[in-house]
């Protein structure tokens, strides 16, 4: 990405090309985990940039981000990465590679890992969602804006819900399963 004119940083009229991390709660207010940056970031990126090179594994960097900083453990967020760049100059871009999102939720227990599944998914006009739970839950179906869209209040010992489409638009939903000792969330698609 295109590097800002020099001594200028996020915000300012010449930084030209950036990428930046947003998380939201509702698919609308879009709050930014971390100042937009640039080729400028590491030397390695800026010799890149400058000799006209393509992004290549060496190039990649762990970057690690304290959403907890942002948000509260128990809120269901979006995140986006959103890469602005101008049309003066062109390069090679911006990657992402091996995204991790708390890899281990803070109160899963190991019989309850993978605890749902959507069959069919994607769906046409209805899927099971089959769950193994011990313990009362909620199901909660989002769009991509954050807006709940179906809500299930289970019993313990329940293992399946029938999921009907209805009157819901073709795209990508998510599915979320909530008990009070985790959440797992999945991604439906209704063609």
């Amino acid at each position: 990405m295109e590097t800002g004119e020099v001594g200028t940083s996020f915000g300012d009229e010449e930084f030209w090309d950036y990428v930046i991390v947003e998380g939201s709660i509702d698919g609308l207010n879009w709050i930014p985990f971390l100042d937009g940056y640039d080729s400028d970031t590491y030397p390695e990126w800026t010799a890149a940039y400058n000799n006209g090179r393509d992004g290549s594994p060496s190039l990649y960097k762990t970057r690690t981000i304290d959403m907890l900083e942002t948000f509260n453990p128990e809120d269901v967020i979006l995140i986006r990465f959103r890469l602005f760049a101008d049309a003066a100059v062109t390069g090679w871009g911006w990657a992402i590679d091996d995204l991790a999102i708390q890899e281990e939720p803070l109160a899963v227990y190991e019989n309850q890992k993978n605890n749902f599944s959507i069959n069919p998914n994607p769906i046409i006009s209805s899927a099971q969602i089959e769950f193994r739970l011990d313990t009362k839950a909620s199901v909660k179906v989002l769009d991509l804006q954050g807006k709940l869209v179906r809500s299930y209040h289970l019993a313990s010992g329940t293992s399946q819900i029938l999921f009907e489409r209805g009157d819901l638009q073709s795209g990508i939903y998510l599915v979320s399963i909530e008990t009070k000792d985790f959440i797992e969330m999945k991604k439906i698609l209704i063609q």
